[in-house]
């Protein structure tokens, strides 16, 4: 086991540790599953190995691709 300590604001430990207690959790175990559960997404993302593979004139691209594909359906796909 590794320790990690976080100091965390009062408008984010104040939720975390009611929801931790609506599942009978303590909060440091309901971080360490909800890092477990999204690490493993990151870890194992199939299209990684595309990561900057492709140029684009659109600066912004990897932060608001669903949004750019989104527009892209309303517009031209009748959605």
């Amino acid at each position: 086991m590794n320790t990690i300590t976080l100091q965390l604001p009062a408008n984010i430990y104040e939720p975390l540790q009611k929801a931790a207690a609506r599942v009978g959790r303590s909060p440091e175990e309901l971080i360490t599953q909800w890092l477990e559960q999204n690490l493993q997404t990151f870890a194992d993302d199939p299209l990684e190995e595309f990561i900057g593979a492709f140029r684009s004139n659109i600066p912004d691209w990897g932060e608001n691709h669903d949004r750019y594909l989104g527009q892209e359906l309303m517009e031209n796909h009748n959605v």
